[in-house]
Order: C-alpha cells, then structure tokens, then sequence
C-alpha cells in the first residue's frame, strides 16, 4: 500500500530542479537600467524642446532698449523709424506708456477691425491701445499724453452705422478713461476734433430718428477733462477741423485763398487774412510765430489725401487782413506736418518719408522713415511737440508668438514626450 509520504517522494524526484535561471538577476538589471536610460533621454528631449520654445518666446516677446540720445533721459525722443506693428504685441490695459510719440494702425491678432497701435516717446516701446468702447477716430494730443477719441457701441446688425455717443480722453501717462457724454436719443455724427490746449474741440451733429439717416444741426464745444468743464456753442463757425497748431496754441485753418485763425477759448475767429495763391490744408505757424507754411492748391482740387505733391508755401502777412506766399526753393511735398525749429518744417516728401527742410533755402534731409507696410488705417499721426524733439535709433518692435501657440507646442510636446516613454517601456519587456 502506498503511503502518503511514498507520492509526496515520487513528486518531489519528479519536480524539476529549484533555483532561478543562471544569468536572470543581471538580466532584469540590464533591463531596468535600459527603460531609465531610454526615459531620462525623452525627458531630457522634452525638457531641452520646452527650453527652447520658451528662449524663442522671450526673445521674440522682450522689447529692446533705445539708444540714448545724448544723455537725455524721461524726456519727449523722435524714433528715426516707425515700423509696421506686429500681430501679437501687447495690450496697454494695465500697462499705460505714455507720453506717446506716434499711433498708428496695425493688424491685431483675434481682432476684426484693425488695431490702433501706440509707440512711447521715451522708451520707443510699442503696444496695442486697449480703449473701452471706441467706435470713432483718435486724436493725439501735442504733447502726446492724451489720446481723445469718439466712444459708443458697434452695429452688429451691418444695417446702419456704429453709434457714438460722445468724446473720451485716455490718459497715456496714468492709463485713466474720461468720458463726456453728448445728450442725444439717438447718438452724434462727428464732424471731426482738434487739442486746443488742454481741452478736446470736436464738432458733431445728433441723429433725429432711430433710422438714423440724417443729423441736426451742426454743434461744437471745447471739454476740458481734467477739469471736467465743457464750452458748448452753436452759432459760431465750425472749422473743417483741418487746422494746425500755431504760437500759444492758437489754431489755423487754410483753404482757397483763406486763412482763418481761432481762439480756442471762446471758438471765435480771431483773423482773418486773403492770400495771393490758393491753398489747401493745415497752415502751420512758426515757434517764433512770425511766419507760416501752407500747401499750395493751384487747381483748387484740395491737396490733403490726395496723393499728389505739391509746393509748399512760406507764409507771411502784410497786412491784418493780407498775407503773401513765397515757394520754398525747390520743395514739393505730399503734406507739411509741423515745424522742428524756426527755420526748418517737416515735410511728408514723394516717397511718404518724413523730412526736414530749411524754409529759406529748401535744403531738405531725410527725419523719420515709415515702414511700407505701415498703411493699415488709421495711417501714422505724431504728437505735434515730438517734431522739436531729438532723434534716435528706434528699434524695431518685438515679433511675439501667440500665447495659445506657445500653450499648444507645449502641450503637444509634453504628450509626445509622454507617448514616447510609454513606446519605450513596452519594447523593452522581457
């Protein structure tokens, strides 16, 4: 009979032998330090991926400093170079860099209708406006630390025109919003605006009927937003508010064979003169406010806009009520937009660069250059007192990737990173 103790002795000599495979440890070592070598290299991979996606961002993204102009520092500086601005530059919500030198339009990424751009007078830095309900034109302040333009809401319908229902002021230097309202039912049609010291002159005229198609009435006033005082009027004559800053602030307006001044405290003229050549545009008075220059419009067609060059006229009076041009030697320009000294006006010349010319002479030499592509609308407007000021080497803006671009490499890089670790650790497997 066999006993229990009999079968478990026949197993046991039936078993194959104990032990683990010869070699088996230093296998699973080899192997364990084979998946974290094959690990620590897609890591590094990823790591040094993301390393470099973030160096492009940063050097893309910083804005790079201005030469120095002779020792100048905080004060109002000329970039040699307007440039087209980038896509994706900085907003100026929260991030206020005034006093600015220039605005300009530009292509903004995520946005429908064309950015407005603004370039800082002291750092050259360039960023995007971010202006709560702005539906009309910009106007840039002489000094350039405020910015008027007209607010209201979008028509999103597309069937009639946006709504404005009055004139804000940003402030450059604080960031800071004032608005003034312009009581009407159905919103203003602006006629246009100009800085007359420390107030915004604008004209306008208030919609009648919810069509929206006709507007009454031609209104203007001066609005003081530091004070918070508004000047209304609506008997006295409305320029076409192509008017330029002359002596003290005063404001002038040439067309035909007309020149009118204003005061900007009470919006009356002030003078008027006759001239012996027709002219069209700004008339822009000296510093020393013993002369003016003007664009000469001998087929009385208009000049502002319209592309074509013209002379430019060095403007005196005679006379209180006559005053008489002479053409600066040799100079034909596409517009005239300020004097740099008492003997030298900046002029826009045939190929939309700006130039200083000598008024006595017409010696010109060459002052800013903007970019060709720099056309987006609005077009380059400059602070008046930035023509005085000295010049420097402007860098260019910055070209900053998109934000979401940067977040989708990343991400997309970190899954592959992850994907190839997972591929690496079920190839190598016993």
């Amino acid at each position: 009979m066999t006993t229990l103790h009999d079968r478990l002795a026949d197993l046991a000599d039936d078993a194959p032998p104990g032990g683990p495979a010869p070699g088996l440890w230093d296998r699973g070592r080899r192997l364990q330090r084979r998946r974290r070598a094959g690990t620590a290299v897609v890591v590094a991979a990823v790591v040094l991926a993301l390393g470099a996606l973030g160096f492009v961002d940063w050097t893309t993204s910083r804005e790079p400093a201005p030469a120095d102009t002779d020792g100048i520092s905080g004060a109002m500086r000329l970039p040699d170079h307007f440039y087209e601005p980038t896509h994706h530059l900085a907003g100026t919500d929260g991030h206020p860099i005034g006093p600015v030198v220039g605005m300009l339009g530009g292509d903004r990424a995520g946005q429908e209708r064309n950015g407005l751009a603004v370039v800082s007078g002291t750092t050259g830095e360039y960023r995007y406006l971010d202006l709560p309900d702005k539906v009309g034109d910009g106007y840039l302040s002489p000094d350039g630390t405020r910015l008027a333009y007209w607010y209201g809401a979008f028509d999103t319908s597309g069937a009639y025109e946006n709504r404005i229902d009055g004139m804000a002021v940003y402030d450059t230097v604080t960031g800071d919003v004032t608005r003034h309202p312009v009581e009407s039912p159905h919103g203003i049609r602006p006629v246009g605006a100009a800085w007359v010291g420390r107030g915004i002159w604008f004209g306008y005229g208030a919609y009648s009927s919810d069509e929206r198609r006709s507007a009454e009435g031609r209104e203007q006033a001066v609005w003081d937003p530091q004070a918070q005082e508004a000047t209304a009027r609506s008997d006295a004559p409305m320029p076409a508010f192509t008017v330029s800053y002359g002596a003290n602030g005063a404001l002038a307006e040439a067309a035909g064979h007309r020149l009118r001044l204003w005061s900007a405290r009470d919006l009356t003229v002030t003078a008027r003169f006759q001239i012996d050549r027709s002219v069209d545009g700004p008339a822009w008075t000296s510093p020393d406010a013993t002369r003016s220059v003007v664009m000469e419009d001998p087929d009385g067609q208009g000049t502002s806009d319209s592309g074509r060059a013209a002379a430019v006229l060095l403007m005196e009076a005679v006379s209180p009520t006559q005053a008489v041009t002479t053409p600066i030697p040799g100079v034909r320009a596409l517009a005239v937009v300020g004097w740099r000294d008492d003997d030298h006006v900046v002029v826009v010349d045939r190929d939309g660069r700006y130039a200083s010319v000598d008024v006595d002479t017409g010696a010109s030499q060459p002052l800013v250059t903007v970019d060709s592509g720099a056309v987006w609308d609005p077009r380059l407007q400059v602070a008046a007192d930035a023509w005085s000021a000295p010049t420097f080497a402007a860098p260019a803006p910055p070209d900053p990737m998109s934000r979401l671009l940067v977040a989708e490499i990343a991400v997309f890089v970190v899954v592959l990173g992850a994907g190839a670790i997972l591929l690496w650790r079920r190839r190598v497997r016993p």
